[in-house]
């Protein structure tokens, strides 16, 4: 029995979503501001690899575009922490209520235009001739899927 118990523990440490901490399976602030600051690393490295002005002119208008994906997807992010931070401070049970069905709505919106930005890094990665702005592009769009599933989780 004792053996029994030591395993199931176990395996709720090693993998959270199976009956341990909930706290990895809800969007939380801190989640947010963490792919925030990813999202604004990409950002600076298709800034990077536009300014290089490695191959025609096409690949430099996909940087460019790349860059623009990156500043989007922050600013949804930007946008989402400072809902959940306000969410996170209000004490009136009315409140938080309505302001949930806000947020909800919002998420919504956040996922649309996560799955455009996912849309945007796939088109380049099939447009472009730029090993270095594939290779990104392609991290970039993993990054975005990984986006869309924490803001899809509860809060």
């Amino acid at each position: 029995m004792r053996l029994a118990f030591a395993f199931a523990l176990l395996i709720c440490q090693t993998f959270p979503g199976s009956g341990g901490s909930t706290t990895e399976q809800t969007l939380t602030i801190k989640l947010v501001l963490q792919e925030q600051t990813r999202v604004e690393t990409f950002q600076e490295d298709f800034l990077s690899i536009a300014k290089a002005k490695v191959g025609s002119g096409v690949d430099s208008e996909a940087s460019f575009s790349m860059v623009d994906s990156a500043s989007l997807t922050s600013e949804l992010l930007d946008k989402v922490g400072v809902m959940l931070r306000i969410y996170s401070r209000m004490s009136c049970a009315t409140d938080r209520r309505e302001v949930k069905a806000l947020i909800g709505e919002e998420l919504q919106f956040a996922l649309k235009e996560v799955d455009l930005q996912i849309e945007e890094a796939s088109n380049v990665i099939a447009n472009t001739n730029n090993a270095g702005l594939v290779a990104t592009a392609a991290k970039f769009r993993d990054e975005l899927r990984e986006i869309k599933k924490m803001l899809a989780r509860p809060y």
